[in-house]
């Protein structure tokens, strides 16, 4: 049974984050005057500090926050990328699911703070991640490396992985990726469309115009990492197993089957969760009950755990 409080949440969402993301589509040019300022906020970091077990650190340039369980050491490392469509920066609350995520796998969590546009172009935004990688790389097996992603930045998890291919870095991949809520194509196809039409009614935080016509794509920077735009366009070989979650209330759940069928053309395990009745990215909100069990999924993932049963994409 849904939550009282899942209810009064979806309804906000859906009165003011959605026309938000409806206006971003439409008007980039406010949203992004808009969300220059907000990335030009200064982190509260003494306060993060008395909450949260971190170090702010950096790798060629790219700052990260290096999380880390309380009251062990660390058996391995995730690479967390926050979402906010490449334009918002991260906040408190990527700070919350760290630590917990942290908490419950034994792992440090890096919270990677990745530039964001319209300054940064594609490939610089790529190549931050990539540079908090190989310091990964310095201190743990990549078989104890996992990608962790929200929405844009689980797009972003798998897009490093496709850069490193493309571009013939001759870095190993990690363990796995885990993708809540990622966009496969910008801008889908007329199938996908179509679905996305239907789930547009139900969907609370992300409108099927800022997927399908969004004129901030035409006025960012997309240069040498097109697959920024449309992964599925690129080779997926030799990528690692991908789990991805999404909610049955969001639009980009119309392009989970073709995402199914690349991977399987190419060789690449995908692994899907379908929450019933759920929003984008809810796992990410920790004061929702129904982000409990999600979350639950996700650390068992990290952690392998042997019981651990998801259904084949």
């Amino acid at each position: 049974m849904i939550s009282i409080r899942y209810r009064l949440t979806e309804f906000m969402f859906r009165h003011f984050v959605k026309p938000m993301m409806k206006n971003a589509a439409t008007e980039p040019e406010k949203f992004f005057e808009k969300q220059l300022k907000r990335q030009q906020s200064v982190l509260p970091l003494k306060k993060l500090h008395r909450k949260y077990n971190f170090e702010e650190r950096e790798a060629n340039g790219t700052v990260y926050y290096a999380i880390s369980p309380e009251g062990s050491l660390a058996n391995g490392v995730v690479l967390y990328f926050f979402g906010g469509g490449y334009f918002m920066p991260g906040n408190a609350g990527d700070f919350e699911f760290a630590q917990e995520m942290a908490n419950e796998t034994n792992a440090d969590v890096w919270l990677v703070w990745y530039p964001l546009f319209p300054k940064a172009s594609a490939l610089e935004i790529v190549e931050a991640g990539v540079n908090v990688y190989i310091e990964a790389l310095r201190a743990f097996k990549p078989t104890d490396i996992t990608f962790f992603g929200l929405s844009s930045g689980a797009s972003l998890a798998q897009n490093i992985c496709i850069h490193i291919v493309d571009k013939n870095l001759n870095l190993p991949m990690p363990d796995k990726l885990i993708l809540h809520s990622p966009a496969f194509r910008i801008p889908p196809t007329e199938k996908q469309k179509e679905r996305m039409a239907q789930l547009d009614k139900l969907d609370c935080v992300v409108p099927v115009d800022y997927i399908s016509e969004n004129k901030a794509m035409d006025i960012v920077n997309f240069t040498g990492a097109e697959y920024m735009k449309s992964n599925v366009d690129f080779s997926w070989k030799g990528l690692p197993d991908i789990y991805v979650i999404f909610g049955s209330h969001e639009v980009l759940l119309a392009e989970l089957d073709e995402a199914k069928q690349k991977a399987a053309s190419e060789n690449v395990v995908m692994r899907a969760y379908i929450g019933e009745g759920m929003m984008h990215t809810w796992a990410a909100a920790g004061f929702l009950p129904e982000s409990r069990h999600v979350r639950s999924k996700i650390y068992s993932i990290i952690r392998q755990d042997s019981e651990l049963k998801w259904e084949n994409a």
